[in-house]
């Protein structure tokens, strides 16, 4: 859910408002690094650049993923806007898929 929020700034902001109001948290997020983009099962095109992205996305009828509705995030990026967030005490669990990391599912118990 967090990559549909918006770009890295509006990630941070909802986060720090789930750490307001949340005493624990759960949340998974595909992981941009797997080579297939889980919603449009396309492979490697989310590698590219995001316009280069949502211009290959809608010539393809799926205008639906283009835009601030998907910024997928590799776990570096997970742990920092975790940390710019302010979050702490939370476990990253890598969900796999042929061996490599298809998703994240965070957990702050």
């Amino acid at each position: 859910m967090i990559e549909h929020v918006g770009n890295e700034e509006k990630q941070i902001a909802f986060l720090m408002e789930l750490n307001r109001v949340c005493r624990k948290l759960y949340f998974t997020t595909p992981n941009r690094c797997f080579p297939f983009e889980v919603y449009t099962r396309t492979p490697f095109i989310h590698w590219l650049p995001k316009k280069v992205f949502d211009r290959i996305m809608i010539g393809l009828g799926k205008e639906w993923i283009t835009g601030d509705n998907l910024h997928l995030i590799s776990c570096s990026k997970l742990e920092r806007i975790m940390k710019k967030a302010g979050i702490t005490g939370y476990v990253i669990h890598r969900n796999r898929f042929c061996g490599f990391t298809m998703d994240f599912s965070v957990v702050k118990a």
